[in-house]
């Protein structure tokens, strides 16, 4: 079974399709050499495969094998196992909020992580005005009860909370 850091890359190779370093590099806010350890290790287990970019003759695309897929997926339903042990005395309201909050957090967070970010000075300038507003977002109260339409742990919009 994959660890932490070649879960995510797979996660991403098996739900988003093939991919080049540099884009996983990006996709994940990890370096690049970084990324091509990890999916060296992929590769070498045979999780994941290398395969010639059509759009590129120079490049290389990763994709996830059908083991690689495999092994996401027993990983991702023993997640979820996992999550519903764990959330299992919780009502559905708030598991909904759990969903909403994470997301919301995982949003702000793309957001402040996110390449077009500003940086230097101008950023550091309104990182006070952002945490003034923190304790307003805190208190605000969850969507309005809605059927439950997925579980806790694909709250953050990406593979990461699939494999958390």
């Amino acid at each position: 079974m994959p660890d932490g850091g070649d879960r995510l890359l797979l996660a991403y190779l098996a739900l988003e399709g093939p991919r080049r370093v540099t884009d996983l590099a990006a996709m994940t806010y990890l370096d690049v050499s970084t990324v091509s350890r990890q999916v060296a290790s992929l590769v070498q287990r045979e999780l994941v495969e290398r395969r010639p970019d059509p759009n590129d003759g120079r490049g290389t695309l990763l994709a996830a094998t059908d083991a690689g897929r495999q092994a996401f997926e027993v990983y991702r339903k023993r997640r979820e196992v996992e999550l519903d042990r764990v959330t299992r005395d919780w009502s559905a309201h708030e598991r909904r909020t759990l969903v909403h909050l994470l997301g919301r957090f995982n949003d702000d967070l793309e957001r402040d992580q996110s390449p077009t970010r500003e940086a230097g000075p101008a950023r550091e300038a309104q990182v006070p005005a952002r945490e003034a507003q923190a304790p307003a977002r805190e208190t605000q109260a969850p969507p309005p009860e809605q059927p439950q339409t997925q579980s806790p742990d694909a709250a953050s919009g990406g593979p990461e909370g699939n494999l958390a």
